[in-house]
């Protein structure tokens, strides 16, 4: 069984709660998984296990989710600040270059990385991110999401979760079903429910106003950065999947197909280790 090492690194602005899977090698990279909206590093408590068998996972809580505190009543939430704490991360883990994996709002941040950071990335694996203006229908989506964003700030965060859900994933049940093989742990149930103000009051529109760096990308690419987009094959007809084929149409990367649904790390863990390392050695 793959050990767990976890441990806390300072941020401005934060403190940020990490944990490690496996052990560096010499024939794979280390690899950083960044959780989306709501979650945490529970988010890969199986799939990163399960990678860590041949390489070094780092999963983390972003700054201000779960237990990544906040060290500042102002502290910056943005997606630009999200992508240095990766760096820093990888920096306070003697890391010099990374695969790098994001899901939704994480993958959002992925990009980010990849954009400001190729030196670091080796490969770069945005599944599903939620950039909404480059999709047709993306104004009546942004429309959508300032709808929910407004719910919460009138009507409370249940109402505006059953719409974020509805829009999110076209009311699709299994979106953030975790592994059914995993014994319960109410405690990352506690967590997430914690994180919800986080996600419906900041971080929601952060996501998917961001606006990614085509020519930084583009030319991160052209100096070795591999980039790939990914989306399950349960949800193709949602707007993150779409999200994530028009970027890689747009700069002429690989769009490569998932076990699952946009959560697929949740709900097929094995599945989705065994097809991302497969991914990842193709590199």
């Amino acid at each position: 069984m793959t050990s767990k090492k976890t441990d806390m690194i300072d941020v401005p602005g934060a403190r940020l709660y990490y944990e490690l899977y496996g052990e560096p090698t010499d024939t794979t990279r280390p690899l950083l998984m960044i959780p989306g909206g709501l979650g945490d590093a529970a988010f890969f408590s199986s799939a990163g296990p399960a990678l860590g068998t041949d390489r070094l996972v780092v999963a983390y809580d972003r700054r201000g989710n779960s237990r990544s505190i906040l060290t500042s009543e102002n502290a910056d939430l943005s997606v630009p600040r999200n992508a240095d704490d990766a760096i820093a991360l990888l920096d306070a883990l003697g890391i010099d270059r990374a695969d790098v994996f994001g899901g939704s709002g994480g993958a959002v941040i992925a990009l980010d990385v990849a954009a400001r950071y190729p030196d670091r990335v080796a490969t770069m694996v945005s599944h599903e991110p939620p950039v909404v203006a480059l999709l047709p229908d993306g104004a009546a989506l942004h429309a959508e999401l300032e709808e929910v964003h407004a719910i919460y700030r009138t009507e409370g965060a249940e109402q505006a979760m059953e719409a974020f859900q509805a829009s999110y994933a076209g009311g699709d049940e299994q979106d953030f079903v975790f592994d059914p093989e995993l014994p319960a742990d109410p405690a990352i149930g506690t967590r997430f429910m914690g994180n919800v103000d986080v996600l419906l009051g900041r971080e929601l529109l952060t996501f998917v106003e961001f606006e990614p760096d085509l020519d930084a990308l583009k030319a991160a690419a052209t100096s070795g950065t591999r980039l790939l987009f990914g989306g399950g094959v349960l949800s193709k007809a949602h707007y993150p999947s779409r999200s994530g084929a028009a970027l890689a149409d747009l700069l002429g990367a690989e769009f490569v197909d998932f076990p699952g649904d946009h959560a697929g790390y949740l709900g097929r863990p094995r599945a989705f280790a065994d097809r991302l390392r497969e991914v990842l050695a193709a590199g």
